[in-house]
């Protein structure tokens, strides 16, 4: 009776598991070849932190259409594009600011990057521009989380 209750566990697990791997293998654009955001981790946020910087995930057309329409000027993604994933998406980020005739600049963050520094020296660059501006990476991750404390306590 006790091997099939784990058998039973252990196939609730594997059946959870699996809802999940292909929900996210059907979500990344390096395997269904097109860029779209990740729906599952990936909930659309926004946030402002001064009336000159904000943070978001990552924009799709549109995104970029309203915070133009907001008054922002400025498009930052700390993805590094040495990444094949963030490499694409880069890619359709600049070309859509492009279209918008948004300025788009690269500050790659590391995702395990401990140096307080490179966060110090994003808000600097971004600070020096005096242009309303919205920092984004793929989702609202730890990096996000810390430029907002760092942004704030400027």
């Amino acid at each position: 009776m006790i091997i099939f209750k784990k058998l039973f566990i252990f196939f609730i697990f594997l059946l959870f598991c699996s809802y999940y791997i292909i929900a996210i293998a059907v979500n990344f654009p390096w395997i269904n070849g097109h860029i779209q955001p990740l729906t599952l981790f990936n909930a659309k946020k926004f946030t402002i932190v001064n009336k000159q910087i904000a943070l978001s995930t990552y924009p799709t057309f549109n995104d970029l259409k309203n915070y133009k329409q907001m008054g922002y000027k400025e498009i930052v993604t700390i993805l590094d594009p040495l990444f094949p994933m963030s490499r694409e998406l880069v890619k359709a980020e600049k070309k859509n600011c492009q279209k918008l005739g948004l300025k788009f600049m690269v500050l790659p963050i590391d995702f395990h990057t401990k140096s307080a520094m490179d966060y110090v020296l994003v808000r600097n660059m971004i600070l020096n521009e005096n242009k309303k501006t919205v920092i984004n990476a793929y989702f609202f991750d730890k990096r996000i989380r810390i430029l907002r404390n760092v942004m704030k306590n400027r």
